[in-house]
């Protein structure tokens, strides 16, 4: 890469590009999705001196200094099917599959109803027209039978409640919350000429991005009630020294340095308040999510139905790399020819993926049966998942 570097006199100049979704079609799939670019900037350049104090003649040091902003809103493109909010009472009545009561060799009625000391659920009383084995009346499952924690997890907004309907009926999710970038470049270059024969140059970049995600990244998410924010600041500098040992002969002798940092940090979005499982969640007593959760998040769900997933993954997590490299060259300009050493060093700090979730998927099977699939994440190196 090649910077621009200062001249003998002075120059500068300003810039603004711009684009917004007053410009632009609309999404055909996602109307009214907003879109915000804003690209700004300044630079300047031109020597260094003090009037007849020091460089009278403009011609030993200069400078170079560049300045762009870069913004950019983009609205949410979510286009996925979501369970009516009526659902999440246990009222299955839209679907035609009768949803069937567990057997008692698959859920003991001590566990499904209850015990009569119990605080909460149908305290060992069963509920009205309720047989096991047997189709729930009107395929609405009485609230007693509900778990207080899914019940939970679902008043929390791990889903968004449907805004739109699909050419089939189906209900369905359509935009999400604005995803931001904000990107900052600084650019400073010096050059100086101690002789004809003997140069110097130096220069250092420094861009700071922060950019969100609508869904969470790497992962099976679908929902834009999880997102993230990924930081990455980046560095590079240089000073590079150049020496003519004779019209015919170079000699150059520089120092590189590269590095950046990477965070990805979680946040909710669209509905969802909070990452941590609800006040309403009581971990000693699931049955579902058995494995380890460090931060107290939301496990992560997939309904296989109509496939919306709710999916943290295994966010923050959080890497340091850095480049450094001395290089000494000789040049002989008449035929072209290089030679020198390029010593290198790197080094890179980059934590674990722990996943600190557990993992459940749920399906409702073609005879009415749902089936669960339980899967833990308690492994900091490998990732297991069950579908």
């Amino acid at each position: 890469m090649v910077l621009k570097s200062g001249t003998s006199t002075l120059h500068a100049s300003a810039w603004e590009f711009n684009r917004n979704d007053y410009f632009d079609a609309q999404n055909f799939f996602v109307p009214k999705q907003e879109l915000r670019l804003n690209v700004f900037g300044f630079n300047a350049g031109g020597p260094v001196t003090f009037g007849k104090l020091y460089n009278p003649d403009k011609k030993r040091t200069f400078f170079f200094y560049n300045m762009e902003w870069r913004r950019l809103i983009q609205g949410g493109s979510t286009n996925q099917l979501v369970p009516p909010t009526a659902m999440y009472g246990g009222d299955f009545s839209s679907l035609s599959t009768p949803i069937l009561v567990p057997s008692i060799t698959q859920v003991a009625p001590s566990v499904l109803f209850g015990k009569p000391s119990d605080t909460t659920g149908c305290k060992g009383v069963v509920p009205a027209g309720i047989v096991q084995g047997m189709p729930f009346p009107g395929n609405k499952i009485p609230s007693c039978m509900i778990s207080p924690n899914a019940q939970s997890l679902l008043n929390a907004g791990i889903f968004p409640a449907p805004n739109a309907t699909d050419p089939k009926g189906n209900p369905e999710f359509k935009g999400g919350a604005n995803s931001p970038t904000n990107l900052r470049e600084e650019i400073v270059r010096i050059d100086h000429n101690f002789s004809p024969k003997l140069s110097v140059f130096g220069h250092f970049i420094a861009e700071q991005v922060t950019q969100s995600f609508g869904l969470s990244q790497w992962s099976g998410d679908k929902v834009p009630t999880v997102g993230d924010t990924f930081v990455n600041p980046s560095y590079s500098a240089v000073v590079h020294t150049t020496y003519a040992i004779s019209p015919t002969l170079l000699n150059e002798v520089a120092f590189n340095y590269n590095g950046n940092r990477a965070n990805v940090i979680p946040y909710p979005s669209t509905g969802l308040k909070s990452l941590a499982l609800p006040s309403g969640y009581v971990s000693t007593n699931s049955r579902l999510f058995t494995g380890p959760n460090n931060l107290n998040r939301i496990p992560n769900i997939n309904l296989t139905g109509n496939d919306p997933r709710f999916d943290i993954a295994s966010w923050p997590w959080s890497n340091k790399a850095g480049d450094y490299q001395r290089r000494i060259r000789g040049k002989r300009r008449r035929h072209h020819r290089c030679s020198g050493q390029p010593p290198r060093h790197v080094a890179a700090r980059e934590e674990k993926f722990t996943y600190v979730l557990s993992r459940a998927s749920f399906v409702v099977k073609a005879d009415g049966q749902i089936e669960s699939k339980i899967g833990r994440y308690d492994d900091p190196i490998e990732r297991s998942e069950f579908h």
